[in-house]
């Protein structure tokens, strides 16, 4: 099992050393904190592409139904955002509904783009995706009789493949390779969905996704989920083509979650971030554990959204109090 120690915040005080120093083993706390004049509503998504951060949001202009969507790409962590424009050879531009975010996944190692996954608030909610190469948008592919009310999730395994989940008209979460084979951003082509499953587990929320290879946990295909009761805690439990879960877990000490549970994976670790009952970010770790066993901690940031987290460590975006769109730099 390997601890990970996560800076706190830029101007904490340390008034007892000997606490802090414990509660820098068992606490992750966000390191600085970037606000952008951009502002929106529902989870930012953000993707690590060589030095560009890709970032994905749903932006305030539109109807409640359909909002406009947001694709840019920053070169210092979150400043100075350059906006793309949208690909005129498909509606321009995208829309979702309000509280509602995109989904981003980088591409394959050595690829230069993005893939956007969202629920299409101008289409009926129809699950929609389309992928950028860092020049061009291409692959638009709207999923035909498949609507969401809630943001999808998207990961990249480690073999390159693509996954995405999403929660239907019933609340149930469904997860499938997103094929990518058959399209390219420059030469188009469609997507398609390979081994879809309809989960037993349901959510009044999006889903969270994530590929755990962390070393001690290896869990796969991962899954992050609020329950759909009145306690709104967090599970999480692995993927494996089937409709049923295994390795399903929660905190060890339940939070209730008001967003879906933003998921990362590395040095032995998992990692979530999810906005609190008390509209608080929220962030933990799993400590090693198989599959977890992690105390989520109030980080005291006031959030108006869900979050994005690149899947490696390092970003999470969010709206903030004001609603603007902000980024935490954090576990370093």
């Amino acid at each position: 099992m390997k601890r990970r120690t996560l800076r706190a915040r830029t101007g904490v005080i340390i008034v007892a050393v000997a606490a802090a120093l414990v509660a820098a083993l068992v606490t992750p706390a966000a390191a600085t904190v970037i606000t952008t004049g951009h502002v929106g509503s529902g989870s930012p998504a953000v993707a690590r592409v060589g030095d560009r951060l890709y970032v994905a949001w749903t932006g305030t202009t539109g109807t409640a139904a359909a909002k406009y969507l947001n694709l840019g790409y920053s070169l210092a962590n979150g400043k100075n955002i350059v906006k793309l424009p949208p690909d005129p050879q498909y509606t321009n531009p995208q829309k979702s509904p309000q509280g509602e975010g995109p989904a981003l996944v980088a591409d394959a190692t050595g690829g230069a783009g993005v893939t956007m996954a969202w629920t299409a608030g101008d289409n009926g909610n129809t699950l929609t995706a389309v992928r950028f190469d860092g020049t061009h948008f291409g692959c638009f592919t709207s999923f035909a009789f498949l609507t969401t009310d809630h943001a999808p999730a998207l990961a990249r395994d480690p073999q390159g493949r693509a996954w995405i989940a999403w929660t239907d008209k019933t609340k149930h979460i469904n997860v499938a390779q997103l094929g990518q084979s058959g399209c390219t951003a420059a030469g188009g082509g469609l997507m398609n969905l390979v081994g879809r499953q309809v989960l037993t587990a349901t959510t009044p929320f999006g889903p969270g996704l994530v590929y755990d290879s962390s070393g001690s946990s290896e869990l796969g295909v991962l899954v992050g989920w609020v329950s759909d009761d009145a306690t709104r805690y967090l599970k999480f439990g692995t993927f494996t083509g089937t409709t049923t879960l295994t390795n399903v877990s929660g905190p060890r000490d339940p939070v209730t979650a008001l967003s879906p549970p933003a998921l990362s994976s590395a040095d032995s670790d998992l990692y979530v971030v999810f906005r609190g009952a008390n509209s608080h970010e929220y962030l933990g770790y799993s400590e090693g554990c198989r599959p977890s066993c992690f105390s989520a901690s109030d980080t005291g940031t006031v959030v108006t959204s869900g979050f994005g987290v690149t899947p490696y460590l390092g970003i999470a975006a969010y709206f903030d109090a004001k609603g603007s769109l902000a980024f935490d730099t954090f576990w370093h």
